[in-house]
């Protein structure tokens, strides 16, 4: 097996942590507004979503949810339907004055910790083991960005007892026994199985830093990034009062979680919001039905 020894060839910038390539995007009025810009034009200020042909946009989806912890909903975009070196998720959110910020940008296979920190996995898998790379990045409050804090590989004993460099696999680090150890890189050194090989209690008193202090995995509600889902759902997570924390189901009844839900729920808080209806959303959807 050939192994690209330097992450700088062989993998997409996703697959390293892609805030190397973060890039502020332009002002918008709103969430609504920055899809409907990628939906049309396929990006939005700076970044650029690629499409492929036989790859219909429609495959992509978008969430309105705070992943950071910061008290207010990000926007993200799962930009899925295109060929594995476009595939992203880029997470967008809104300055103290409105206007639209780029936080971070991550691949489609992420897992959100309502501590501020995510764990992507790499785009490929070109290691010497089964288990799949990824890079975890924490939210910095004070720069308003997701930072890098490092990447994951491992090295199996059982499929390389020796690397492209001629290196033995390290069995003393191994103390525990498993036949693989770990390595965190760091933006400084993405140089694979230069840094000091960990064992696997050392890998997962690593990991249990950053994720430890979580309560919980937050999974944000994806909705198809199509017109008749962006505008009431925007609408809906951008409404104020009390029906904002409204979750999102099938309020009608119809089998499925979908765009006409999110138009009941906007609907009950336009009618709310109006003074013409003091009940619950259950009794609102009743009364809808008589």
């Amino acid at each position: 097996m050939k192994l690209t020894r330097k992450l700088t060839a062989g993998f997409s910038a996703l697959a390293i942590g892609s805030s190397f390539a973060a890039v502020p995007a332009a002002a918008a009025e709103s969430y609504e507004d920055v899809l409907n810009s990628i939906l049309n034009t396929q990006k939005y200020g700076d970044i650029v979503f690629e499409t492929m042909d036989g790859f219909d946009t429609d495959g992509n989806q978008f969430a309105v949810c705070d992943v950071d912890g910061d008290g207010q909903k990000e926007l993200l975009v799962k930009w899925s339907n295109t060929f594995v070196a476009g595939q992203q998720e880029v997470i967008f959110s809104k300055d103290a004055s409105g206007n639209i910020v780029h936080k971070g940008t991550a691949s489609i296979s992420i897992e959100y910790y309502d501590n501020g920190v995510f764990i992507s996995q790499w785009s490929h898998n070109q290691t010497l083991s089964d288990f799949y790379p990824y890079t975890l990045e924490k939210y910095n409050s004070d720069t308003g960005k997701y930072e890098i804090i490092g990447s994951v590989v491992a090295w199996d004993k059982e499929i390389a007892s020796v690397n492209e460099d001629g290196k033995a696999f390290p069995d003393s680090a191994d103390t525990s026994g498993t036949g693989r150890v770990y390595y965190i890189l760091t933006p400084d050194n993405w140089d694979l199985y230069a840094g000091t090989p960990l064992d696997v209690t050392e890998y997962e008193a690593w990991l249990q830093q950053y994720t430890g202090s979580a309560s919980a995995v937050i999974r944000p509600q994806y909705w198809t990034m199509t017109a008749n889902y962006i505008s009431p759902v925007c609408k809906l997570q951008e409404t104020t009062g009390s029906v904002q924390s409204q979750a999102l189901g099938d309020h009608n009844h119809d089998g499925s979680t979908d765009a006409a839900d999110a138009a009941c729920i906007l609907q009950y808080a336009a009618e709310v919001g109006a003074g013409n209806f003091f009940g619950t959303l259950p009794e609102f959807i009743q009364s809808s039905k008589g």
